[in-house]
């Protein structure tokens, strides 16, 4: 079955059948389907989307600039009709068959709370997932809010894992998710720690002192400070 497929890890990026489609113009636009699809199991009104696009412009002006962007959104991705609008609401089309990284890794997110016995499993599945920060190279408010949401998420999926490998004493794959944390986080001391410890454990003294200059560069370069004494 065809397959509409938006991309919201690192970017916005919108496939068809993995084709890509053209780029809608403009990134207000641009962000605006990517509000509809992160948040499309509800119809959102058109006052509500024009004050979050457009909040500076006066109340008439914000909402045909709204009805631009829609109608440029329809037209980049057309022919699939991909939104549903009205005079008052829009919402994106739940009838096309559609699959978006951020539903999924919700939903990785969801098992991992409710299913502890499958909890490394489902953390792999985010941190499989997480491609990149939501929507990277976006600046509006509600990415921003999602995006430190999300990430929040990532960076604690690779904790538990890093945890839930050394509990049972696979060292090889929390070394793995260590070491990703600390790339992720680099100013997390902590996270460089781990990996030295878990370097010393599996016997490889010397990526554990390749490890400390890492962070030591890291701290200095961004924070002026020196790594603590621990």
């Amino acid at each position: 079955m065809s397959v509409l497929r938006i991309y919201l890890f690192g970017g916005l990026t919108v496939t068809w059948d993995d084709r890509p489609l053209p780029s809608i113009p403009g990134p207000v636009n641009r962000s605006l389907l990517a509000y509809l699809a992160t948040y499309r199991d509800r119809p959102h009104t058109r006052d509500l989307l024009a004050g979050t696009f457009w909040p500076e412009l006066p109340d008439d002006v914000a909402r045909r600039r709204l009805s631009q962007a829609l109608w440029q959104i329809g037209r980049a991705l057309a022919p699939h009709p991909v939104l549903l609008a009205d005079r008052d609401t829009v919402q994106l089309n739940s009838d096309l068959p559609l699959w978006i990284d951020v539903e999924l890794f919700r939903k990785h997110e969801a098992g991992y709370a409710a299913e502890k016995a499958e909890a490394l499993e489902k953390c792999a599945l985010c941190v499989e997932q997480y491609a990149g920060d939501f929507m990277a190279g976006y600046y509006d408010e509600w990415a921003f809010r999602e995006q430190e949401r999300l990430r929040a998420v990532f960076l604690a999926a690779l904790e538990d894992l890093v945890e839930g490998h050394k509990r049972l004493g696979d060292y090889e794959p929390a070394l793995t998710y260590a070491r990703r944390l600390a790339l992720e986080d680099p100013w997390r001391e902590e996270a460089h720690r781990e990996v030295m410890r878990l370097c010393h454990i599996l016997g490889r003294d010397g990526e554990a002192s390749r490890q400390f200059e890492i962070c030591r560069r890291a701290l200095a370069e961004e924070l002026d400070a020196e790594p603590s004494a621990e």
